[in-house]
């Protein structure tokens, strides 16, 4: 079973239980684990791929279905916070915490014992060792290193670790290994560490040449940062390096002994005055942090690299700690005229124009993962005159391309799944400005677009993004405050106009359609200013049915937003009569329906909801409801697709609703329309009340769902 001391991540660790514990038990299902733990089932599979997090108040269900004993259980609640919290003191003591909790998993070398970073043969033979059947022959494994060390070299490893007892005989005539990881500690400044620290820099250095470009990987950035983010980035590399030492150790088999160095070193004094502001509009500058990258050189390129050799000169140079802050352009793999992610991958390729149709030419481009914020995924380009660029080594994945030149913008949705992928000719339009309020004039923190590089600081609860590009943008609010979580929103914005976001709010469970909050009837995935769509209504038989006329105002019959204690809900009723004939024989039978459009009101531009798991609800009230979703493209008979009935309470209950389950198998969710809540008629109950908020959409991809 999977270890958790192992893991910096609560939800890898849960996602890898889950696999493991399902292997030997055909019954461990999200269902199953959902009634263990109390979290519905389809926020499971979010939490398992990292896209929410478990309430803390089920910590302590999982940790007992986990079987961990006081000191892991103690190490997954610190984890859990650890993961959530965004504040950078915090951070760092959390994540002091978990390593005093893994304590017992690393070896820490005495003073006396650092004689083993002598040389780095002796790390390298021990590995060897390690991964080789017969360790008998000394001459063997003193050729098998890579560069080869003479046999003398390789008895005086031998020597030092037999004597520190990390390798012991075999009973062959051989060695086996002891202790799986050995560490230094924290900072160390032997001079024995130092110059081992030397030894594999010139091997790293070496292997330019020794080594063919697909043994080994080797990359470069030079970026900026503020010197009290230090300790932040030197964290950063340590969950990177502790992630990769968990990967290999998982690994069923190996066959190689590799070195991995990882450098970050200052190139400049520091600036007492430094300059905050971005690259000059127009593009002409790709930003401060854009300045040098390298990635997997080939030989003929060592040239270029030995001219840039302090940056080069690791096995593999990395520099951590992106997205410290806002998105800048640090880590970034910059592109346009050669590879520019890996040796291999994949191609993207387009032509940008102005919006007066000429070449836009040194227009900067961004490529981004579509729901990263933290520069995820992130390549940087620049067309060249005719307005062409090439992003090439790019991984699969779902991405933002973002253009910008002179006042002008474009974003491009882009999926890359295992070919090349020509975006054709796309036109720049003025850029928009979006401003807004989080709801709580005291707020402090950023607002961060999903996708792009774009971020503005949050003041007394207001905040104003520019230079933004046309279409839809989904904004994350992330508070200064520890412990709180991001609140989003969506809207569209408009070329050239300045628009006012709507409603953020709380999706660290869900993507909420709607909690009535902004007081008005379209739902908060609609685009702002845009009226032709998203409207919730209430719809009934004026023949068979009587609403209550304390609820309803205005002819499109418009039910009432009641305010309770500060929150805003939905509120309507009706009474229900019976179906009767005309004097034609006609007959009219009761029903009225609570309902919202999903995207705009024109029936023939649905909604793709295929991708969501579950719709949630609150309600309270008297009666039956159907909860129903509609596709008004099929004939008026079989539109009501899917049908789910509940009987409600006058106490606040959740409600969610599986989709997959109620689904007429006839049909599917690929142009949904409307969700509609109907009042069912009943003789022995004809008064239907209903008290409705906190609409959710569990699961599903949050942009396209309403961006048709």
């Amino acid at each position: 079973m999977p270890e958790v001391l192992d893991y910096l991540e609560y939800r890898e660790f849960l996602r890898d239980w889950f696999v493991e514990t399902k292997k030997g038990s055909p019954f461990t299902s999200y269902r199953y684990l959902g009634q263990k733990t109390g979290v519905d089932p389809a926020w499971l599979v979010r939490v398992f791929q990292k896209e929410g997090h478990l309430n803390e108040s089920t910590l302590p269900a999982f940790i007992r279905i986990c079987g961990l004993d006081d000191r892991r259980a103690e190490y997954f609640k610190t984890l859990y916070r650890f993961n959530k919290t965004k504040a950078k003191q915090a951070l760092s003591e959390l994540y002091y915490r978990l390593m005093e909790l893994r304590s017992m998993e690393t070896r820490v070398l005495s003073t006396p014992e650092l004689s083993y970073f002598g040389s780095w043969a002796c790390a390298a033979l021990r590995a060897l060792i390690g991964i080789t059947k017969d360790t008998s022959d000394v001459g063997k494994l003193a050729k098998g290193l890579n560069p080869p060390i003479s046999q003398d070299e390789a008895r005086s490893a031998l020597g030092i670790l037999k004597q520190l007892g990390l390798v012991v005989p075999d009973g062959n005539g051989g060695w086996n290994i002891t202790d799986q990881i050995i560490s230094t500690g924290g900072e160390v400044k032997s001079q024995a560490v130092r110059d081992f620290h030397r030894h594999t820099l010139e091997l790293a250095q070496e292997s330019i040449d020794r080594h063919k470009p697909e043994e080994r990987d080797i990359s470069s950035v030079v970026f900026t940062a503020d010197e009290s983010d230090l300790p932040e980035i030197r964290h950063r590399i340590e969950e990177f390096r502790r992630g990769l030492l968990q990967f290999a150790r998982q690994s069923e088999r190996a066959d190689r002994v590799y070195a991995l160095n990882i450098a970050m070193f200052p190139l400049s004094d520091k600036v007492d005055d430094p300059d905050t502001g971005g690259s000059p509009q127009g593009g002409l500058m790709f930003g401060r942090n854009e300045i040098l990258y390298f990635w997997n050189v080939q030989r003929k390129s060592f040239d270029m690299a030995r001219t840039a050799k302090t940056v080069s000169s690791a096995a593999l140079l990395l520099i951590l700690g992106l997205g410290l802050s806002a998105c800048g352009d640090g880590g970034t793999k910059t592109a346009g005229g050669g590879p520019s992610g890996t040796e291999a991958g994949n191609a993207i390729t387009a032509e940008i124009l102005t919006a007066d149709k000429a070449p836009a030419a040194l227009a900067r481009v961004r490529l981004m993962d579509s729901e990263g914020l933290d520069c995820d995924k992130a390549y940087s380009a620049q067309t060249d005159k005719k307005g062409r660029v090439t992003i090439e080594g790019v991984t699969e994945g779902d991405y933002t391309l973002e253009a910008s030149l002179n006042g002008e913008a474009l974003q491009i949705p882009v999926k890359v799944s295992g070919k090349d992928v020509d975006l054709g000719s796309d036109e720049l339009k003025k850029m928009a400005t979006v401003s807004g309020s989080v709801g709580d004039p005291s707020a402090n923190g950023t607002v961060k677009v999903r996708g792009m590089e774009h971020s503005a600081r949050v003041v007394d609860g207001s905040f104003t993004l520019d230079s933004l590009p046309e279409g839809a943008l989904s904004l994350v609010f992330i508070s200064d405050a520890d412990h709180q979580d991001t609140t989003s929103t969506y809207l569209k914005a408009v070329a050239g106009e300045k628009s006012t976001s709507s409603t953020f709010a709380e999706e660290s469970r869900a993507l909420l359609l709607d909690d009535f909050q902004d007081s008005n009837y379209q739902n908060r995935f609609m685009p702002a200013r845009t009226y032709d769509g998203g409207w919730w209504f209430f719809s009934y038989s004026e023949k068979t049915v009587t609403p209550d006329s304390t609820l309803i105002f205005g002819k499109n019959h418009i039910f009432k937003l009641e305010n309770e204690d500060g929150n805003i809900v939905a509120h309507v009723a009706a009474k229900m009569g019976e179906t009767f004939e005309d004097s034609t024989g006609e007959q009219y039978w009761a029903w009225a329906t609570m309902g919202v459009e999903l995207g705009k009101s024109d029936k023939k531009l649905c909604n793709d909801i295929s991708s969501v798991d579950s719709v949630a609800f609150r309600i309270k009230g008297k009666g039956i409801i159907v909860f129903t979703v509609v596709d008004a493209n099929l004939p008026i008979e079989d539109q009501k697709i899917a049908r789910f009935e509940y009987r409600m309470s006058d106490e606040w209950e959740r409600v969610s609703v599986p989709l997959a389950d109620i689904l007429n198998s006839r049909y599917s969710y690929k142009c949904v329309d409307q969700l509609d809540w109907d009042f069912k008629a009943n003789p022995a109950e004809p008064v239907v009340e209903i008290w409705l908020d906190d609409i959710e959409l569990i699961g599903g991809d949050r942009l396209s769902i309403w961006e048709k």
